[in-house]
């Protein structure tokens, strides 16, 4: 039998939703700018990187909102218009 695994407190995902979503522009940054200065396919590496972040950001927003489905902020935490929730 294994131990219960610990979740993320929802602080701890509103600091990793930060994060991921810092990431995200950063990249999409990057892939905007190495396309304009090399072959499609270089640009293209940055831009799947954001769409695995994407993906990461979508699994954890129904995590965080299936953890705490009573916590009216829980919907922004990986999808924000600031660095602040709850």
């Amino acid at each position: 039998m294994s131990a219960k695994k610990r979740v993320y407190s929802l602080k701890q995902h509103n600091e990793l939703g930060i994060a991921l979503q810092e990431m995200r522009d950063r990249l999409c940054s990057v892939a905007t700018d190495l396309g304009k200065a090399y072959p499609k396919g270089v640009a293209n590496l940055a831009v799947r990187s954001c769409e695995q972040i994407d993906k990461l950001r979508c699994k954890l927003d129904d995590i965080v909102c299936k953890e705490n489905p009573d916590h009216k902020d829980a919907i922004r935490v990986y999808y924000r218009g600031s660095k602040t929730v709850g």
